[in-house]
């Protein structure tokens, strides 16, 4: 039992989670926290691979041109794209969603930019 405590204590620590905390988008992992104010987003990208298998990331850029990068599977992405609609006006899902199949296997999305 306490065996399997340790594994899924680490397995959480290890794996990414994003969430919206005070008007701050929170991306936690392996022990490192990185946050970035909504506020300061000025534009939001999605990049994705699928030829040997799906890979994608969000990247939040603010105004000063620092990014963030949150893995497509992390854990709370759904519930950080809903918060999303919510916070940062103009930006859909909906939209987001279209475009996404309207790309290629191997595409770059501009989801959002500040109005």
């Amino acid at each position: 039992m306490v065996v399997l405590a340790v594994v899924v204590l680490l397995g959480w620590t290890v794996y990414e989670r994003v969430l919206l905390v005070e008007g701050c988008l929170v991306k936690k992992h392996k022990f490192k926290t990185e946050r970035m104010p909504l506020v300061g987003i000025s534009k939001i990208n999605f990049h994705y691979h699928a030829v040997v298998g799906f890979i994608a990331v969000w990247e939040f850029v603010d105004t000063a041109g620092n990014t963030l990068l949150i893995n497509a599977k992390a854990i709370g992405i759904k519930k950080l794209i809903m918060g999303l609609e919510e916070k940062l006006p103009g930006f859909s899902k909906t939209e987001f969603d279209r475009k996404f199949r309207e790309g290629d296997v191997e595409d770059s999305i501009d989801v959002w930019k500040s109005p």
